[in-house]
């Protein structure tokens, strides 16, 4: 992303910015931009005590608004110097002190060199003082050419009396004012701000006052109507009228620059306006889930608002292609602020894509925890709840253990609804992002991997989007120092930054998440387990007291009941944590006893005995 550094003409629009090329220290970085200008030996032969040589530098470094007096001291100083030149003409046709007014204007130019060289010296931008002393430069060497020649005039004017006739000198002296007005005009520089376009429209102002009447014009005039030379009094005429429709073009070309460059400057304000909000925002997991939604809605209006500004930067677009299809003089000026429009509004929109990852990342990691700590919380109650719900022991009587069966049953249908949010949960926590070292207090102990969501160059190194990198120091909240590819070092806008999964921290808490889940459902088995073993022992207690207390009739319905509850006893004991050995044993004793007891009865009734061992045998 090229910036001002591309567009040396801006330099009053200079801010710190996150683009690549704006330096982030600010005062420090340098225009690419640096030439020396020396006067003298331009093809204008030999340099003269008004012109003598000197050198000066271009300096376009950034920084700090202390220059702004001084720039303003130039304007002054170049206003003042023109003044000076237009008395020195005067007074070259008046017959006054011309010398004086021009020893003036150089003192003038002298102090327009010395403000260039303050602001070099203060690492302020001065290439419109450098120009502004060009100007001036130009303007002292043609008057000097001037009285050169009206003094060369008149010394060939003593030697051959006669040989240029008073009305020919006095026409030739208009054209040459006019012609001198014009250059000062077409050499007049073009100010690269409104403020600096405000005072040389008020300086153009004044001048185009100052030319509305000319004592050489009415001179040439009153002569040619007296010689009724009426070929020369059009020309005159045409070169008249041609000075002041070119100074009330000036007029013009000065308040459509200041207009477009105000209208330019004030969208490039609005667009950094919004670009340094977004700079600055925290993307980290502080107060998360009071941002989010805040940050949705101001984001939804902000591309509500670019859809809108585009709008205006159509039309402010058209206005300017209607200027430099009229070859606006200023032309490089007005296309140089639109390049950086146009650059600083691409970078807008970088930024809001930005954002929107942002967003989606975020909402999921805020979700994500909202929902592990609701699950989590499901958890601890289901634990509590079966827990409390399902005690029982071996003086728990089997219609309780009945309904405590059921009750563990449909139990199992919420646990097993906490399986599915678990298993979701652990699946989600590999893919969120991590926030916690986006905060410069959080210190890692391994190197933190950050991804680029957008492309990004800083001076000759480059990052492009999904470009992985390094992160080195995040001090700074809206720049972040990286180690890109290839191991250069460069500093990053933070929201151009991602610092991708896995998260350690979504995937332990959905690991422990899981884990309490499985231990909820080992509790489960095992109640599950006592439960069915206590069933069943109640179910053999009940048989061997029916076959202890009951006659040899009724024992034929229900012994092999006994035998096959107290084989469903056995299988089910088997890992209850309820049933002991010594149960084991003592049940098992019952039932043998019980056994032995029917068998007694088959044979103390003789009557039964063949029935009793022929039912007993199916």
């Amino acid at each position: 992303m090229s910036m001002y550094g591309s567009q040396k003409h801006l330099n009053s629009i200079r801010r710190h910015s996150s683009r690549s090329d704006v330096a982030p220290t600010g005062a420090n970085y340098q225009y690419a931009q640096s030439e020396v200008v020396q006067a003298g030996g331009n093809g204008y032969g030999p340099p003269d005590p008004f012109m003598d040589g000197y050198s000066y530098t271009y300096s376009s470094t950034g920084g700090g608004q202390g220059g702004n007096s001084l720039h303003q001291k130039a304007m002054l100083l170049q206003g003042q110097c023109q003044e000076c030149l237009r008395k020195a003409e005067h007074a070259l046709q008046t017959g006054g002190d011309a010398e004086r007014y021009m020893s003036m204007a150089k003192e003038t130019i002298d102090k327009l060199k010395g403000c260039a060289s303050q602001l070099r010296h203060i690492g302020q931008p001065n290439d419109n003082v450098v120009r502004s002393v060009e100007v001036c430069r130009d303007q002292l060497k043609g008057v000097h050419m001037a009285i050169s020649e009206t003094l060369q005039r008149r010394r060939s004017n003593r030697v051959s009396v006669g040989a240029w006739e008073e009305p020919g000198r006095s026409f030739m002296e208009a054209m040459a004012w006019i012609g001198q007005q014009k250059r000062l005009i077409e050499t007049s520089s073009w100010g690269d701000d409104p403020e600096t376009l405000q005072l040389q429209l008020a300086s153009h102002q004044k001048f185009h006052s100052s030319i509305q009447r000319s004592v050489e014009v009415d001179r040439a005039k009153d002569d040619l109507i007296k010689k009724s030379d009426k070929g020369s009094i059009h020309a005159l005429d045409q070169e008249w009228d041609s000075l002041q429709k070119l100074s009330f073009s000036r007029s013009e070309w000065l308040q459509e620059l200041q207009q477009i460059i105000e209208d330019i400057s004030r969208e490039i304000m609005w667009v950094n306006y919004r670009e340094e909000e977004e700079l600055i925002f925290d993307w980290g997991d502080k107060n998360i889930d009071q941002y989010i939604p805040k940050k949705q809605e101001s984001y939804s209006q902000l591309m509500s608002a670019l859809e809108e500004k585009e709008r205006d930067l159509n039309r402010l677009k058209v206005k300017v292609d209607v200027a430099l299809k009229n070859n606006h003089p200023a032309s490089d000026k007005i296309e140089a602020y639109m390049d950086t429009l146009q650059t600083q509004w691409s970078w807008l929109l970088q930024i809001t894509k930005c954002i929107h990852v942002h967003l989606k990342e975020n909402a999921a990691y805020s979700q994500f925890f909202k929902e592990a700590n609701e699950t989590y919380t499901t958890l601890q109650k289901e634990h509590e709840s079966i827990r409390k719900k399902f005690t029982c022991d071996k003086n728990t009587s089997l219609e309780s253990l009945q309904e405590l069966l059921k009750g563990l049953e449909r139990e199992k249908e919420k646990i097993m609804e906490n399986k599915r949010q678990v298993q979701h949960l652990v699946s989600t926590s590999r893919s969120i992002v991590r926030l916690k070292p986006r905060n410069p207090e959080e210190k890692s102990s391994t190197s933190v991997i950050v991804r680029a969501l957008c492309d990004f160059k800083q001076d000759q190194k480059v990052i492009c989007k999904d470009n992985e990198g390094i992160l080195k120091d995040n001090s700074q909240r809206s720049k972040w120092q990286v180690t890109g590819p290839g191991g250069l070092d460069m500093l990053v806008p933070s929201v151009c930054l991602l610092v991708p999964p896995p998260n350690p921290l979504t995937v332990s808490l959905a690991n422990k998440n899981d884990q309490y889940y499985e231990a909820i459902l080992s509790i489960w088995n095992q109640l599950y387990i006592n439960i069915k073993s206590l069933i069943s022992w109640q179910y053999c207690l009940m048989d061997i007291d029916r076959i202890n207390s009951l006659s040899l009739s009724m024992y034929r319905s229900i012994i092999k009941s006994l035998e096959t509850h107290f084989e469903e006893f056995k299988l089910n004991s088997d890992g209850s944590q309820l049933i002991e050995e010594e149960d084991l044993a003592t049940i098992e004793n019952q039932y043998n006893g019980a056994q032995t007891h029917y068998e007694q009865l088959v044979y103390q009734l003789p009557a039964y005995s063949q029935y009793a061992s022929t039912d007993y045998g199916r």
